[in-house]
């Protein structure tokens, strides 16, 4: 785990890297059809990874806890941080108040999109019933990450609508839950003498 601690903190300066000399990141530019073709590219790559698994340890490696706890624990950080600061367009603290288009931040939900597809197609490919939960919490995870990364520039809003909501502008979204009122209604009167 040591290694994969040490390769994370290579993957955050990196991303700081990035972050200084191409700014943060653009989501527009995954917009149809550019989604589809990164999603078969990392696709191919994560299959390519598996195939090579023999001849490069680091392939191997990757599909093991000593790579996915560090990646996790480097992905809930920078998650947290996020969780725990105003998240704004304009303003706040420079990096972290814009996390999603946050470098760092990318390369580390990225990293565990990367070793939860290679895990999950090396159970599939050993198959047993036994690890269908393993299967299906890996494949949750490459999913969700998946849908966040590359369905993210794909919106008719594509990341307006916070802007809107730091300007004071109500929008309606489709499919979007407006909670009015958070509070249970009040019981008729008969009802509240019966208990």
């Amino acid at each position: 785990m040591r290694f994969g601690f040490l390769l994370g903190g290579g993957v955050m300066l990196l991303g700081l890297l990035m972050e200084v000399f191409l700014g943060p990141i653009r989501w527009s530019a995954l917009a149809w059809p550019a989604n589809v073709v990164a999603l078969a590219a990392a696709l191919v790559i994560i299959g390519v990874m598996y195939a090579l698994r023999r001849q490069v340890p680091f392939f191997e490696w990757m599909m093991h806890y000593g790579a996915a706890v560090p990646a996790m624990v480097y992905a809930l950080a920078l998650t947290l941080i996020m969780g725990l600061t105003t998240q704004s367009p304009m303003g706040g603290l420079p990096w972290i108040s814009r996390m999603v288009r946050f470098w760092p931040f990318t390369l580390a939900w990225g990293w565990v999109m990367l070793i939860s597809g290679l895990t999950t197609l090396n159970h599939l490919m050993r198959f047993k019933l036994r690890e269908i939960p393993f299967i299906l919490n890996h494949l949750g995870v490459f999913v969700a990450v998946v849908a966040a990364t590359f369905g993210s520039g794909d919106g008719p809003l594509s990341g307006l609508w916070l802007k809107a909501v730091y300007a004071g502008i109500f929008m309606m979204m489709a499919g979007a839950i407006c909670l009015m009122l958070f509070m249970a209604p009040k019981p008729p009167k008969d009802e509240e003498e019966g208990r």
